[in-house]
């Protein structure tokens, strides 16, 4: 069944972008690279992780803050270089999914109102540019900016008022992290899950939502405006 709607909002990992090599062995090569414990480099690493993508933490901060966990020289030109070393690996590691551009285009053509909607920390902002994404949407919220971050409803409400559409005229898809799915369809959103993941791999599937479709290219035929 075709749905009319006005604006679509992308959830970014998992639904537009996914990274090979995936994060834990990109943690591993940074480790190597820093002359540490793979294991003691993913404690430290992942430990402030939320307030950075919160916004509750500058990048120099969360730099400086592993490095000196791990007992390594914290100045500022190693918090730098360190930086630039997850900078070079995670960008490129990001790929986007089959038909990403042609289905954001598509969308675009057709007059919808597109938002993207994602937790990440601030070197997501000059990966998506590079992928080329930035320029494809009306709204880009990254939480690191918004000083919020899925599941808050705050987050959502706040896309909607920046591409200019009602819940109820607005298609969500996402891959149903950090609860986004149900929050997205109590808002009364219509929200799509997307399934990328093989089952071997998949680490449950969201409660909530209304379609499932397994590649972006589904979403042609179910969404008109």
């Amino acid at each position: 069944m075709t749905m009319v709607f006005s604006g679509v909002i992308f959830d970014m990992h998992g639904t537009l972008v996914y990274e090979d090599p995936d994060v834990p062995t990109q943690w591993c090569i940074m480790a190597q690279h820093l002359g540490v414990d793979h294991v003691a480099f993913a404690e430290a690493f992942s430990k402030d992780i939320k307030l950075l993508m919160a916004g509750k933490m500058g990048a120099h901060r969360r730099y400086k803050n592993v490095l000196e966990s791990l007992g390594l020289d914290a100045g500022p030109d190693q918090a730098h270089g360190f930086e630039n070393m997850e900078l070079e690996l995670r960008q490129e590691a990001a790929k986007l999914y089959p038909g990403v551009l042609d289905v954001l285009k598509i969308f675009r053509e057709n007059g919808l109102r597109l938002g993207l909607l994602t937790n990440c920390t601030p070197i997501w902002g000059e990966i998506l540019s590079h992928l080329g994404l930035i320029r494809l949407f009306h709204a880009v919220l990254l939480s690191c900016d918004q000083g919020m971050a899925k599941p808050d409803r705050r987050f959502f409400s706040s896309v909607l008022e920046k591409i200019g559409t009602t819940p109820k005229e607005t298609v969500y898809v996402g891959d149903g992290g950090d609860k986004e799915l149900e929050i997205a369809t109590e808002m009364g959103m219509t929200s799509v899950y997307i399934d990328h993941m093989p089952k071997m791999l998949r680490q449950g599937r969201p409660k909530t939502f209304i379609h499932r479709i397994a590649a972006l290219s589904e979403l042609l035929p179910l969404v008109r405006p």
